[in-house]
């Protein structure tokens, strides 16, 4: 039988190669595939060790001070409610004290202002609830809060990332050295050219320490320290001009409220996030905004608008109408 296989190949030589290229590919795919699994149940794992130890932790106060003037900030919704503790608590246990976290939620959201029992338990133990009538989406983790806390430094955070406890130190720290200044972990590089963002969104840089302000554009989710300024504060609480040019992408509305008001923005460059990220699962603007391309059509909004006084142009090679 084995010689007249040998013989077979002898006489076919062509289909040795395709059986090779074949095993070779469904190899590949199989070592693909065993990676991605072993790298599920890695971080599953992690995951579950984390949420197990946070339980234990709810038994106890978070340490905040009445006499710090910083407030963390966060915001959520229905879609996403259950979850947030997880990252709540993770804010808990920050190694620099804080005054205390806000959790920033809509009446007509949570009718009759119901709340699952995590959260619940973490009100009794110094969470406190900020109500607004109005739905301010993503905005919400840094307007309302400003507007209550005049005299804070206002720090946000999203709810759907379990933080690593020095978060809050790095940004607190560095804005003792710079209190004017818009501080977060992680940003991105705007390629300007002649006075033209020449490139999509998508297609921009990590940003660093070393970025210059004028090129520096900060995203929340890694989190972001906020000044003691009324003029800022006042110019990006404007929602109602935000909501119509990019109702979706706060980091583009006050990325240009720090440009207009001369406001330094600083990156500490720490651009990796929890891979917690993928178990706290909930629909979540950057799909829309990165996958669609959406932060391009809002930036290009809010360009036609203000691209005048910031001496920014629209980019060149395409347009709103594409």
């Amino acid at each position: 039988m084995s010689k007249l296989v040998s013989h077979y190949f002898k006489v076919h030589p062509f289909k040795t190669m395709k059986y090779k290229a074949l095993f070779a590919r469904f190899a590949g795919k199989v070592y693909v595939f065993g990676r991605k699994m072993a790298k599920i149940v890695y971080f599953s794992t992690i995951y579950n060790i984390k949420r197990l130890y946070f339980v234990y932790m709810s038994n106890f106060r978070p340490p905040m001070s009445e006499s710090s003037d910083i407030i963390i900030s966060l915001t959520s919704y229905p879609g996403r409610i259950d979850n947030a503790w997880l990252a709540i608590e993770s804010l808990f246990w920050q190694t620099y004290t804080y005054n205390s976290i806000v959790l920033v939620l809509s009446t007509q959201e949570f009718k009759g202002r119901e709340l699952p029992k995590s959260i619940r338990q973490q009100i009794r133990r110094g969470l406190k609830i900020l109500w607004t009538d109005q739905i301010f989406m993503s905005f919400g983790k840094f307007i309302p809060a400003s507007q209550e806390y005049h005299e804070k430094y206002i720090v946000t955070f999203d709810d759907d990332i379990i933080y690593e406890k020095w978060r809050l130190e790095k940004l607190v720290r560095m804005s003792r050295k710079y209190p004017n200044a818009i501080i977060g972990h992680r940003g991105y590089v705007i390629p300007i050219n002649n006075g033209v963002i020449s490139e999509c969104y998508n297609a921009w840089l990590r940003a660093n320490i070393k970025t210059p302000s004028d090129r520096c554009f900060l995203t929340g989710v890694g989190g972001i320290i906020y000044p003691i300024n009324k003029e800022l504060r006042d110019k990006m609480s404007n929602y109602t001009i935000a909501s119509q040019l990019c109702p979706a992408a706060d980091d583009i509305w006050f990325w240009y409220c720090a440009v207009e008001t001369c406001i330094e923005l600083i990156c500490l460059g720490i651009n990796d996030l929890n891979h917690e990220k993928e178990q706290l699962k909930g629909p979540g603007l950057w799909q829309t905004n990165c996958l669609e391309n959406k932060n391009d059509a809002q930036l290009l909004s809010l360009l036609e608008v203000y691209g005048e006084s910031l001496n920014l142009k629209p980019y060149g090679h395409f347009s709103l109408n594409d």
